[in-house]
């Protein structure tokens, strides 16, 4: 811990999962930028082979989204400056867990329809290409 602020690698999800994710920036003690945040989106072409076609808005609010430096996960959805995949599934014993690193406001918000359609996506196609 360091001023106050648990490091990503101290907690649950990294021990268990190997994962570590986006948060609140802090320097010298001081928060510089918070999350939820505004960020540009996209899928490359294996992750629709994943996925099934979707309605993919330009942007989402992420929070605690995956880093690239996280063990074992498949992108779902990645940020356009590659820092990190708000959507992603993680490898977990024979299967995976899915990491929704998205603020859902509530059901009627834009990344709460959004997971939906990829948790359909991904049954559609049952389970295939992961």
């Amino acid at each position: 811990m360091e001023n106050g602020v648990q490091s990503l690698k101290e907690s649950f999800l990294f021990k268990e999962f190997g994962v570590l994710t986006t948060g609140d920036q802090y320097i010298n003690g001081n928060c510089i930028s918070k999350e939820p945040s505004l960020v540009d989106i996209y899928q490359k072409d294996e992750d629709k082979k994943i996925t099934g076609e979707i309605d993919l808005p330009e942007k989402l609010n992420q929070f605690r989204a995956l880093l690239p430096s996280s063990s074992n996960f498949v992108p779902l959805i990645r940020v356009k400056n590659g820092e990190s995949f708000p959507v992603a599934l993680v490898g977990y014993g024979k299967g995976y867990l899915l990491h929704a690193g998205i603020f859902l406001e509530d059901s009627d918000s834009e990344e709460f329809v959004l997971l939906v359609e990829i948790l359909n996506g991904i049954i559609k196609n049952k389970f295939k290409n992961i």
